[in-house]
């Protein structure tokens, strides 16, 4: 189960944190939002890509909010010991 969900600078969310309550969790909202972002991030966190850059190529540099440096997301789930994952997507050079 997921105990928490943190994204820094990633697409549109410049610093979201989620704590999904037991069971099923909903997200809705009008477009533009950060919905698919919070989709594409939980990709990239357990297999290390995401649809978008699997259907269209786009590198995952694309991704971090734009004039910021690196994107900073991580997952906490509740497993005996907890556990913890971090990944960071720097801004490309240029």
């Amino acid at each position: 189960m997921i105990t928490e969900l943190a994204l820094e600078n990633y697409r549109n969310h410049s610093a979201t944190l989620i704590q999904p309550g037991k069971g099923v969790n909903i997200f809705c909202g009008p477009g533009g939002h950060g919905k698919t972002s919070i989709q594409y991030a939980l990709q990239f966190l357990f297999m290390g890509r995401n649809a978008i850059t699997l259907a269209n190529g786009s590198r995952l540099e694309t991704h971090v909010k734009l004039k910021q440096k690196t994107a900073r997301l991580s997952i906490t789930c509740a497993y005996e010991p907890a556990r913890k994952v971090h990944r960071y997507i720097p801004q490309s050079p240029g």
